[in-house]
């Protein structure tokens, strides 16, 4: 059994905007206009007074003359703090004129959307080879369970990460597996990697008193010394051996997997 966390940068970054959404919606109340920013730089925390002070000002301008502030490419007034540790952007959405707040809206309507790489596949891939190697069962069968806790870990992530990565062939276009995956062939294993693992399953959605239910996927290893029983462990989605032949085998899908499923 292993589980898997989102990457530390990314869950470093959410918690930094969660952080700073929530302390803007504590010491700034929703009045003429909601906010959203995007945060350009993150040395240290940021002083709150110092920008909730800065965030009230900018307010005050704005119910003053609406058209004080530099608007970004959609229209939208918008302003750039520069704080210790910190360089944040504000846009500042007005509200209709009718609205009345009761003072329980927050003043953030979201935060910053977050980019990079999703190195899920490769960060699972590494984690399947430290565990498959732990263990030596005597010649009996052995699956791994995944607990998919990173939200960027979709099925088809764990998929890559034991087939191998998607890539294409320049000269006539066929996609094809660069052979990097937990299971597959090589030069260094022509009769198949990590045989002594016969299965590998994934949980996703696996929050206890959440709005869905466990979706168990099962991969089986081509290669497997010994095949995983198939009553051992319930599933839903099934990827494994259709065809084998003398010189190839051909896997896919046998049960497509299932989309989420409500509690």
């Amino acid at each position: 059994m292993l589980t898997l966390f989102e990457g530390d940068d990314w869950d470093k970054e959410a918690r930094c905007h969660a952080w700073l959404e929530g302390e803007i919606n504590r010491i700034v109340p929703l009045s003429t206009h909601s906010l959203t920013f995007d945060v350009h730089s993150w040395a240290s925390t940021p002083n709150v007074r110092h920008l909730g002070r800065w965030l009230n000002a900018a307010l005050e301008q704005l119910q003053q003359d609406p058209d004080a502030l530099q608007r970004d490419e959609t229209g939208t007034p918008e302003k750039h703090y520069v704080g210790r540790g910190a360089e944040i952007t504000f846009q500042f959405h007005p509200l209709p004129r009718h609205f009345q707040p009761t003072g329980q809206e927050p003043s953030v309507i979201g935060g910053p959307a977050m980019g990079g790489m999703v190195d899920s596949a490769v960060r699972l891939r590494s984690r399947l080879d430290a565990k498959a190697g732990k263990y030596d069962l005597d010649g009996r069968p052995f699956a791994l369970v995944i607990g998919v806790r990173d939200s960027w870990c979709t099925i088809d992530e764990v998929h890559e990460a034991l087939v191998g990565s998607s890539a294409v062939v320049i000269a006539n276009g066929q996609g094809v597996r660069l052979g990097d995956g937990f299971y597959g062939i090589g030069r260094n294993n022509p009769a198949g990697k990590r045989k002594q693992v016969s299965s590998v399953f994934s949980i996703h959605e696996w929050f206890p008193g959440g709005p869905y239910l466990p979706r168990t996927t099962r991969f089986d290893n081509p290669f497997a010394t010994h095949p995983f029983p198939n009553g051992a462990l319930p599933f839903q989605g099934h990827w494994g051996v259709k065809e084998r032949g003398e010189k190839q085998v051909l896997a896919d899908w046998l049960n497509q997997p299932t989309a989420m499923i409500a509690a």
